[in-house]
């Protein structure tokens, strides 16, 4: 009887600490609707476009009116950009070539400054649409000068270009007319209960390098990447597995790349030589073939050798990777 007491009194307690929780983060989410934590430079708003393009582009050589150009801001402000990244040691600079040094890190760099749900204006809805494949057929059906106008962004994004977990809720990117959007796609503004959060964007550079995947348009990996990574530890761990699958880059010419590119053409009765179907022939692990075509490892001499005639190809076509002279 005493213990049934007890709980009855506890029960107001705990309704009351629940509430209260619910009201802080109601107050919380209100507040991010209304301001937006501004990066600082050169990860603010315009500035950020030149560091996107970079990011998007790494092994562009640029010069600052071209810069300027791609990343539609002033040419003051793209030098203003270039000078503090170089600085950093992010870019190497010299008159009429600009080129991207130090691509992780510019990223980790971003990333470790930006979280989404603080630079962006969120408006949290809820739609009647039974799952993300239906939300999607009433995106695709939106008329034609509209489906520029919004962008697929946190898992619903990335689902798209490198599926790895499923979702719950559908995060994008709109540009101007927000209750217009909400009138199109059948959007209820709650409070509570939110499976789809249109963002209004910190800077239109968000819109930029779009993906069109299945008819639908998702930002560029590089934002992609940026959303996720700070929200929580799955999605971090999304954005990891994005930047393994997308964003890790091999130079083009290097010796990583020569080696993966002759892999793949070296056709077979199953079709390219995988991975693990060169490392058997070369005696290695398949880990040590990776290693080799992201430039982690180098193979030896002899492995170059071995690699060359397994992979029919001129030991010339290895030995020269990285020079403007190689001959395949």
């Amino acid at each position: 009887m005493a213990e049934t007491n007890l709980r009855a009194l506890e029960s107001p307690r705990r309704s009351r600490a629940l509430k209260e929780q619910y009201q802080n983060i109601l107050k919380e989410a209100s507040e991010t609707r209304r301001s937006r934590k501004t990066l600082d430079f050169p990860f603010s708003a315009k500035a950020s476009r030149v560091v996107r393009a970079l990011l998007e582009k790494p092994d562009m050589g640029w010069s600052i009116s071209t810069l300027a150009k791609e990343a539609r801001v002033a040419p003051r402000l793209a030098l203003l950009v270039v000078n503090n990244l170089d600085a950093g040691g992010y870019v190497k600079k010299v008159p009429g070539n600009i080129r991207l040094a130090q691509r992780d890190a510019l990223l980790d760099s971003w990333s470790a400054l930006y979280r989404f749900e603080k630079a962006n204006r969120l408006n949290f809805c809820y739609s009647l649409a039974s799952d993300f494949e239906a939300f999607s057929a009433k995106l695709a059906a939106l008329p034609d000068e509209l489906r520029d106008g919004y962008r697929l962004t946190m898992f619903a994004g990335a689902s798209l270009v490198a599926p790895y977990v499923r979702f719950n809720t559908i995060h994008l990117y709109v540009r101007s007319g927000l209750e217009d959007w909400l009138k199109r796609l059948d959007l209820e503004r709650v409070e509570s209960g939110a499976n789809v959060v249109l963002a209004e964007p910190f800077d239109e550079g968000v819109f930029d390098y779009r993906q069109t995947k299945k008819g639908l348009s998702i930002v560029s990996n590089t934002q992609l990447y940026l959303d996720l990574f700070n929200l929580n530890d799955r999605a971090r761990e999304q954005a990891g597995f994005l930047f393994k699958e997308t964003l890790k880059r091999v130079t083009p010419g290097s010796l990583g790349e020569r080696i993966k590119s002759a892999r793949l053409a070296r056709m077979g009765e199953r079709g390219a030589m995988t991975q693990r179907g060169l490392a058997d022939f070369l005696q290695v692990s398949p880990e040590r073939v990776q290693a080799w075509e992201e430039n982690a490892e180098r193979p030896t001499d002899e492995q170059l050798q071995r690699l060359a005639r397994w992979l029919r190809k001129p030991i010339g076509y290895f030995l020269t990777a990285g020079t403007e002279d190689a001959r395949a």
